[in-house]
């Protein structure tokens, strides 16, 4: 596949499989939502992590609700990424309480953690919950289309298990990648849990790009 036609892949692919998600009715995206994350507060890697952080769930992908009660009901430490305007990064703010510490994000379709409140350091996470588009069962992954989670990633010292959320139908035989894109080590659907063996590039040679 010829470098130069990698983002027009990426764009077609994403519109298709969103359209799949668009078929599911909002009682079956809640059903599948409960099984995808029920699946992921099972997983060794959610047990055993601390400090875990997770994404603000729009309409279109899995609720990451759950997960984050989850997290609070365990004792864990858990924080929200809030979008940093004009320079598509991340700071990762740590919450309490999900009534309190979520506003509306610009963007307007999720919440994010009040720019008040503590930030955690990325070398001191330990799970890493990230949305997606579109997936492969080597650990591809398409996001929304920002690069956030690639150049979270990409930081020196991030060691997080980087676990995704997806339902059945976002799961395809292979995704096309460019040199910024980051590999999953597991993805979490209502009905599996795939844990990649060996992703085309390791995360070392990502971050080297």
């Amino acid at each position: 596949m010829a470098e130069r036609s990698i983002p027009a892949t990426k764009k077609a692919l994403r519109e298709r499989v969103q359209r799949l998600v668009g078929e599911l009715s909002s009682a079956e995206r809640m059903e599948r939502s409960a099984s995808a994350q029920a699946r992921l507060i099972e997983t060794p890697e959610f047990k055993k992590a601390r400090t875990v952080m997770v994404y603000h769930s729009d309409p279109s992908e899995v609720s990451s609700h759950d997960i984050v009660l989850a997290c609070l009901a365990d004792g864990k430490r858990v924080s929200l990424p809030r979008t940093t305007r004009g320079t598509r990064t991340m700071q990762i703010r740590e919450i309490l309480d999900v009534r309190r510490d979520l506003e509306t994000s610009r963007f307007g379709t999720f919440k994010e953690p009040l720019g008040i409140l503590p930030t955690v350091a990325h070398e001191q996470i330990d799970l890493v919950v990230v949305p997606g588009r579109v997936f492969d069962e080597q650990g591809r992954r398409l996001g929304r289309g920002a690069g956030y989670y690639d150049r979270f990633f990409a930081k020196e010292g991030v060691r997080a298990v980087a676990a995704a959320l997806a339902f059945d139908c976002q799961i395809v035989a292979e995704v096309p990648v460019e040199a910024h894109d980051y590999p999953m080590d597991i993805i979490v659907t209502e009905s599996r849990v795939i844990r990649v063996k060996r992703p085309r590039r390791t995360h070392e040679e990502i971050r080297k790009g």
